[in-house]
């Protein structure tokens, strides 16, 4: 799909994704070519990993900054979500979740990790999944 920047914003884009990877232990960059299209950082930590998850689509771009939508996330039991956050993304006009990840103690599973955005009851958002194997 066309989104707004065209080239200079992916350029921009990969140019920072690069400058992250030279900084960071690992950086993975997921893009979905969606009605909905995410991106996913997992930045390394000692004991727990951190996701960014872009949501955008046409029932995202009304939502007002000040009445941000609800992000239900949800992982396998060999984890726990222990930080969500919600935020407005002005530089593109999406929203940012921002999901803290702690796995179990000496697991050595694959993670299933899912997010929805909800306003109220409505789902307005496809659902994102990710396996997050340990290293």
């Amino acid at each position: 799909g066309h989104r707004p920047g065209g080239l200079a914003a992916r350029r921009t884009e990969l140019a920072v994704a690069v400058a992250l990877s030279r900084r960071l232990d690992e950086i993975v960059i997921a893009r979905r070519q969606a009605l909905v299209p995410a991106v996913t950082l997992v930045l390394r930590e000692p004991t727990r990993r951190l996701f960014a998850i872009d949501f955008a689509g046409p029932k995202l771009s009304s939502i007002p900054e000040n009445a941000p939508p609800q992000a239900i996330a949800s992982c396998s039991a060999n984890a726990a979500i222990v930080e969500n956050q919600v935020f407005h993304n002005s530089f593109n006009n999406t929203w940012r979740v921002m999901l803290k990840l702690a796995p179990k103690p000496d697991n050595k599973d694959p993670v299933d990790i899912r997010c929805t955005l909800k306003q109220g009851e409505e789902a307005i958002s496809e659902t994102w999944t990710y396996l997050w194997s340990p290293p």
